[in-house]
């Protein structure tokens, strides 16, 4: 379009000129009215609308104009085909396991009612069965027409049996659980009894390591007073057994001979030590058995095995018996005796415990212990 106005301005031009413009090779019906000298084409006009025409062909760069086929890059709006990832609901299939609600046709088993077998059913369903019986019969006033059926009672159904229902059964609720009392961290003793026998008073109990490390010559210190406060007798003696492990309870026994009469009380005091340079442990009570009296005033008599059960010898071999009641409290305690107070590994010896009077005991224990001679 530009090209074509540049070419009606110039003819314009011309004709404002005086003169036409003629294309090459064109003849024009006024070239035999004009000098031969006036119809030449100015070959600038010319050559000015060749160059204009090239010019005009920059105008053929606005076919960028394709580059608008940019915008197919809308195409990914296939990416919104991701949509499709709702495809992901027919997992809701799942759902079908509701499916399982058909084992409530396991109800039909309901019929087996009839199964019970028990013969009070069978009497209540025979007057339905007489209904049946009963036939239609033609009115003798009108041939042909039937009477009108008769109408059967309501079936009776039969009742099932009433289930047992089982009595509930007692639950068992534990209570709570007794706390045992903690052993306080030293020794300590736990219980103990004074008693006269002939011109001695006794005093026997037993000490318990509260402590985390045995300890070792574990004595006993009683002191006697009479009913005014004064102090009338005091003695010292060491327990049944050389060394006290933890929690262990070591049995002794406090004999003031000769005592003076009127003891009111006692007190009793510990001293022990911590270390030792002798080694000490049990040894095994591979039997044991309390014989019968031989008669009401006889004494109680255990008698038993001894094993030593350690890779070492053993030596000095203490035996003890400590009685209870029923409450725990220590009745009396009685050293026994071994048959060999040494014992080589793996050797064994008898011991014997006698009191020197009946004792109406509920429970007693044998204690031993010996020196590790290695």
């Amino acid at each position: 379009m530009r090209v074509q106005w540049l070419l009606i301005a110039l003819l314009a031009m011309g004709s404002a000129a005086g003169c036409t413009a003629i294309q090459p090779g064109a003849t024009s019906p006024l070239a035999t009215a004009m000098p031969a000298t006036e119809v030449a084409v100015d070959p600038m006009l010319t050559v000015t609308a060749a160059a204009t025409t090239t010019l005009t062909a920059t105008v053929t760069s606005t076919v960028t104009a394709p580059i608008t086929s940019t915008m197919t890059p809308t195409a990914t709006t296939p990416v919104s085909a991701t949509p499709t990832v709702t495809a992901t609901a027919p997992i809701t299939a799942t759902s079908v396991p509701t499916a399982t609600q058909a084992p409530t046709t396991t109800l039909t088993p309901t019929a087996t009612q009839p199964m019970s077998g028990t013969p009070t059913l069978m009497p209540s369903a025979t007057p339905t069965g007489t209904a049946p019986v009963e036939t239609p019969t033609a009115s003798p006033g009108t041939p042909g027409t039937p009477s009108p059926s008769p109408t059967t009672g309501p079936t009776a159904t039969p009742t099932p049996p009433a289930t047992p229902t089982a009595p509930p059964t007692a639950t068992f609720t534990p209570g709570p659980s007794p706390t045992p009392t903690p052993l306080p961290a030293t020794v300590f003793i736990r219980n103990h009894r004074g008693y006269a026998e002939g011109s001695s008073y006794f005093v026997v109990g037993e000490a318990v390591n509260g402590g985390p490390a045995p300890v070792y010559s574990l004595r006993v210190i009683a002191t006697f007073y009479d009913a005014g406060g004064r102090l009338i007798g005091a003695q010292e003696t060491m327990a049944l057994l050389p060394q006290t492990q933890p929690t262990q309870a070591n049995p002794f026994k406090v004999q003031l001979t000769n005592a003076p009469g009127g003891i009111q009380r006692y007190d009793l005091a510990l001293a022990w030590d911590e270390i030792s340079i002798a080694e000490f442990d049990r040894v095994t009570v591979a039997r044991e058995e309390v014989r019968a009296p031989a008669n009401e005033m006889a004494g109680v008599e255990i008698v038993g095995d001894l094993r030593n059960d350690h890779r070492d010898e053993i030596r000095n071999i203490t035996v003890v018996a400590t009685f209870y009641d029923a409450g725990g409290a220590v009745l009396d305690v009685v050293p026994g005796s071994a048959a060999a107070t040494t014992l080589a590994p793996g050797a064994m010896t008898t011991f014997s415990v006698q009191t020197s009077r009946p004792i109406d005991y509920a429970s007693y224990l044998i204690q031993t212990e010996g020196m590790i001679f290695r």
